[in-house]
């Protein structure tokens, strides 16, 4: 988290954006197991998600209309499959680099971005394209897709277009 809040924090500054960004509590977010066929569980970093925004709420004062949750990766594929899940909070959903998200049953009325390199060498890229993006387009969200030429980064590029995506 740290490290990318160091990508992210001058450009959300920059534009009056609050980021909060949580650890996974294990080296990556526990749903991350659920792609491996393990049962869908959000416990152990729900939680600390659930308290870390409680208090972020406590502390400023948050425009409803403007909430997103995103991440990079496996934080991307967390994102897109927490996202959905809790629309009454978060209004816009960020994937950077996502590996896949999980199934769920909500409507979509969320907006969504998500980007991804096309020579990505840890996720693949064709996957993003093939699969994550249409996906969601059928289930009825409003996806902008972002490719770029790069590998497996998180890019300033990308982050000043989903924040002006998010702001617009």
């Amino acid at each position: 988290a740290e490290r990318l809040l160091t990508r992210i924090k001058p450009i959300a500054q920059a534009r009056g954006v609050i980021i909060l960004a949580p650890q996974a509590a294990s080296p990556t977010w526990d749903i991350i197991r659920s792609f491996r066929g393990s049962e869908i569980d959000f416990s152990e970093d729900g939680q600390r998600i659930d308290a870390s925004l409680k208090a972020l709420f406590a502390q400023f004062t948050i425009d409803p209309k403007h909430v997103a949750i995103g991440g990079f990766s496996d934080g991307a594929s967390y994102a897109l499959s927490i996202g959905p899940r809790n629309q009454q909070l978060f209004t816009h959903i960020m994937g950077f680099s996502a590996g896949g998200f999980l199934p769920f049953a909500e409507e979509a009325r969320a907006k969504m971005f998500v980007s991804h390199g096309k020579t990505d060498q840890i996720l693949s890229f064709e996957n993003a394209e093939d699969y994550i993006v249409p996906q969601m387009k059928r289930l009825g969200f409003d996806v902008r897709f972002e490719p770029f030429e790069d590998r497996h980064v998180f890019r300033e590029e990308e982050i000043n277009k989903a924040m002006d995506w998010f702001l617009g």
